[in-house]
């Protein structure tokens, strides 16, 4: 399922982007049930969250963004399709389909 795929993907980006700027201590988070670590330093600003908001692509979005003290971004998004989507639709007309 592609939604799934992209969730791996997400995952591995914010594992990744945690990992490089990670410091000693560091805070837990949980959005929509999936769990993150944020490096402590990181404050989210709360105008620029979504809490399950769907858009006009039928998707619902999580996302929660972070900044620390250089304004070094941090941003965690989980989204669902909810089985509702056509992603052949979402392509552009340069996307190309890997098997």
């Amino acid at each position: 399922m592609v939604s799934r795929k992209i969730l791996i993907a997400l995952g591995v980006f914010a594992v990744l982007a945690i990992g490089i700027a990670s410091v000693a201590a560091v805070q837990n988070i949980e959005v929509d049930g999936i769990k993150f670590t944020i490096p402590d330093g990181y404050t989210e600003d709360m105008s620029m969250a979504k809490n399950g908001e769907v858009d006009e692509n039928g998707f619902k979005t999580f996302d929660h963004t972070y900044f620390d003290s250089n304004y070094n971004m941090l941003s965690v998004t989980v989204f669902y399709d909810g089985n509702n989507v056509d992603f052949n639709s979402l392509k552009g007309s340069d996307d190309v389909e890997k098997p």
